[in-house]
């Protein structure tokens, strides 16, 4: 379980590291393939996030983080596409 988290925490703190860089460099369009394809997979990631907290037997995890997952992933989304 701790390899698990771990590698959650990771894959977080990398997502932060992005969204801090691509706000850092909104006046250099020449990266922007680079950001669009980490929010692209960002959304990818949290999508199937989403789906597996919605086939998840724990209700608690069904309930609270269903749709907070779901919104990531719709501004991630966002986020790509502009």
């Amino acid at each position: 379980m701790l390899k698990f988290e771990a590698i959650s925490l990771t894959i977080n703190l990398i997502i932060l590291l992005v969204l801090f860089l691509d706000s850092k460099n909104r006046i250099r369009p020449a990266r922007r393939y680079f950001f669009k394809f980490w929010h692209i997979s960002m959304a990818c990631l949290f999508t199937l996030n989403t789906v597996g907290n919605l086939l998840s037997n724990n209700q608690f995890e069904v309930m609270v983080f269903t749709p907070l997952t779901l919104v990531i992933a719709l501004l991630s989304i966002r986020m790509a596409v502009d």
